[in-house]
C-alpha cells in the first residue's frame, strides 16, 4: 500500500500494518535540538550510590557476576541516551529525533520535507566535525511494538541504514563517523494496543552522538 507510516526519528524505526499507518505531515527540525549534538557525551559517576549499596552488592556478587549490564534508558525530555558502565559510571549521550516519513514496510522517503530534516541534520554533524573531527554519531532504528518482532527489527535497521547513507553522503562523513544499528520495538514504550497516537512516539530513527 502507499499510505506513509509516520516516524519521528532519532534513532528509531518502525514497521506498521497498513491499516495502522495513517497519513501524517512531517515537523520541523528546531535549531536548537541540532545544537544538542554538538555537546559530547558526559560521563557521570554513581560512586555515592554505589558505596551506600556496597555491603549488599558484595554479598550478591556471584549473582551479579552472571547478569548482563543494566539496561541502557532514553531520557526524552532531556534528549539523552543514558548509558551504564562497568565501572559504576553512566555516559549520558545527547541525541536528536529526525521527523521523516518512510513509506509502509520500506525503508525509502515518502516527500521532501523528510529529505530536507536529513539534510539539515547533515549540515549539523558537519559542522560539529569541523570543530572536533573525532566526532562519532549512531543511527538508531527504533520500531513501535505492533506487527511482527523480527520483521520490526529487520526494518529498523533497514532504515536506519538508508538514513545513514544519506547522512553520509549529505554530509562528507569520513568512513566509521556514523554507525547504524537496528533495535525494532526493544525500546518501545507503548503495549501493541496502545492508541495510534502513542504507537507513533515509537516509531523512530535517532541521531545519537557516541564520541
Amino acid at each position: 500500500m502507499n499510505r506513509p507510516t509516520p516516524l519521528a526519528l532519532l534513532l528509531a524505526l518502525a514497521i506498521v500494518a497498513p491499516e495502522l499507518a495513517p497519513a501524517q505531515g512531517t515537523a520541523t527540525l528546531e535549531a536548537e535540538q541540532l545544537r544538542s549534538l554538538k555537546n559530547g557525551p558526559v560521563t557521570k559517576s554513581l560512586a555515592p550510590v554505589t558505596k551506600s549499596l556496597a555491603p549488599v552488592t558484595k554479598s550478591l556478587a556471584p549473582v551479579t557476576k552472571s547478569l548482563s549490564a543494566p539496561p541502557v534508558t532514553y531520557d526524552r525530555v532531556k534528549s539523552i541516551k543514558i548509558v551504564p558502565r562497568n565501572d559504576g559510571t553512566v555516559e549520558e549521550q545527547p541525541y536528536v529525533p529526525i521527523p521523516i516519513l518512510f513509506k509502509v514496510n520500506s525503508e525509502e522517503l515518502i516527500d521532501a520535507t523528510s529529505v530536507e530534516n536529513i539534510r539539515r541534520v547533515a549540515d549539523a554533524l558537519a559542522n560539529i566535525r569541523r570543530a572536533d573531527p573525532s566526532a562519532v554519531f549512531e543511527i538508531e532504528g527504533h520500531a513501535s511494538a505492533e506487527g511482527n518482532a523480527e520483521a520490526n527489527l529487520a526494518l529498523s535497521r533497514l532504515r536506519a541504514a538508508k538514513i545513514r547513507t544519506l547522512l553520509e553522503d549529505l554530509s562528507m562523513a569520513p568512513a566509521g563517523s556514523l554507525n547504524a544499528v537496528g533495535f525494532g520495538e526493544t525500546f518501545a514504550r507503548h503495549g501493541e494496543s496502545a492508541p495510534e497516537a502513542l504507537l507513533q512516539e515509537d516509531r523512530r530513527v535517532l541521531v545519537v552522538r557516541t564520541n
